[in-house]
């Protein structure tokens, strides 16, 4: 007698599913909204601040973003009226777009506004308002007013002292040149994070990054070439992304101080890719990279990119700084060294 050989189950057809990205959706809903009710409609107005927010995340398309920022924002002021917190925050959200984008000078008059706003809304020593203070210093520190970014950072010490303010106030010490002062400060903080976070923590990491930049600044390479490796060893590959951006930047940059320019270049290659995937070419990070590569090629003899990096940099500078700023003046120069014309 036989038996039929019992058959396995048919293996279920596999479907591949397409999915629409977030922001192409948004983007239609956008589109709908606008047609539906108008470019005024609350309805319209939110559907394009949501998808600026989604833009603001990628990259590439922070421009677009802060277009979008820049078309709702004048019918907000004339429907809401510019002291709306909301209105505000959407404001400060703006300039951060301006200055990742290089528009620093444009970032500086928004942040200026809405501090001004926050402070007579929600008084001085609002979270909020501390917060734009905050960015306001960062980006008077990348107009090269250390002094102003300095005396705004006291200030919100005097209203309300963190960890992280008292940080802020010792970058800015050691960009206006206080170099001691800063140093006393970083070692208090890395001390602190260290008793409170324990050794491998992105805030001890962060807290260390920064007294290894500030160690340099008084001349102690060997020292800030050990701290930082030490920070670079404790993230681990793929911990804190924009960390081990900064740590490698300011890595090659003491190498280069130390004459191993090819240990510098390596570092500052990684920098650079990491900056350019996570932040944009525009981002003054990524161009301060840029320069920082741009210079340790021109010590290699490698004169032809140098003078490709120092050229971006260049266009980049003069678009988005004051023509009077050193750091146009200082990418000339390198400019000239290297027999270019501009």
């Amino acid at each position: 007698m036989f038996r039929r050989k019992r058959r396995d189950p048919e293996p279920e057809p596999e479907v591949i599913e397409i999915e629409i990205p977030a922001d192409q959706w948004q983007g239609a809903v956008l589109k709908e909204a606008y047609a539906a009710y108008g470019e005024d409609d609350p309805r319209t107005i939110g559907a394009a601040i949501e998808l600026a927010r989604m833009f603001s995340q990628n990259s590439a398309k922070r421009a677009d973003a802060f277009q979008l920022y820049m078309w709702v924002l004048p019918v907000l002021w004339q429907t809401r009226g510019p002291d709306d917190p909301e209105v505000l925050q959407i404001v400060h959200e703006a300039a951060d777009l301006a200055h990742t984008t290089g528009q620093t000078a444009r970032a500086e008059q928004m942040l200026q506004d809405v501090l001004e706003h926050r402070e007579r809304v929600l008084g001085p020593s609002h979270p909020d308002t501390i917060t734009t203070a905050r960015a306001l210093a960062n980006v008077l520190s990348a107009l090269g007013r250390a002094a102003e970014a300095e005396a705004l950072l006291h200030d919100v010490n005097d209203r309300r002292s963190t960890w992280e303010d008292r940080a802020a106030l010792a970058r800015t010490l050691l960009a206006g040149g206080q170099r001691d002062k800063a140093l006393e400060l970083f070692r208090a903080l890395a001390a602190e994070a260290e008793r409170t976070h324990g050794d491998g923590d992105p805030t001890t990491a962060l807290a260390r990054t920064n007294l290894a930049a500030a160690l340099f600044g008084v001349g102690e390479l060997d020292q800030a070439e050990r701290l930082f490796r030490d920070v670079l060893r404790a993230l681990g590959p793929d911990q804190e992304v924009g960390l081990r951006a900064f740590v490698h930047n300011n890595l090659g940059t003491v190498l280069f101080f130390k004459s191993d320019f090819r240990q510098a270049e390596d570092e500052l290659r990684k920098a650079l890719a990491i900056r350019e995937r996570g932040f944009g070419p525009l981002h003054p990070d990524t161009v301060a990279t840029v320069e920082n590569l741009a210079r340790v090629l021109a010590e290699r003899g490698e004169h032809r990119e140098a003078i490709t990096l120092a050229r971006r940099c260049l266009d980049v500078y003069t678009t988005s700084l004051p023509a009077s700023h050193p750091k146009i003046a200082n990418v000339r120069q390198l400019l000239a060294d290297l027999g270019a014309d501009r």
